[in-house]
């Protein structure tokens, strides 16, 4: 009976960590963004609030959680 060999077992158990990692960090961006918009649609119809001057907190938010998307991305993909 052969034993197994640690270096597959190691490799299978980084590849399901990293897609774990992955899943997560799309998660928490999709809810982030999910939050300000509907913070945006609040501001809106809830306030009155301009749509164009509501947007800009949305704008900001959606180009921080991209580089925020990219960087952990490439982070897990280097590992």
């Amino acid at each position: 009976m052969a034993l197994p060999d640690p270096e597959q077992e190691l490799a299978v158990f980084n590849e399901r960590e990293r897609k774990r990692a992955l899943i997560k960090l799309l998660l928490f961006v999709l809810t982030t963004d999910a939050v300000a918009i509907a913070g945006y649609l609040v501001l809106v119809y809830g306030y009155g609030w301009d749509m164009m001057t509501a947007f800009i907190p949305l704008l900001v938010v959606a180009m921080v959680t991209g580089a925020y998307y990219q960087a952990k991305n490439r982070q897990i993909l280097q590992k």
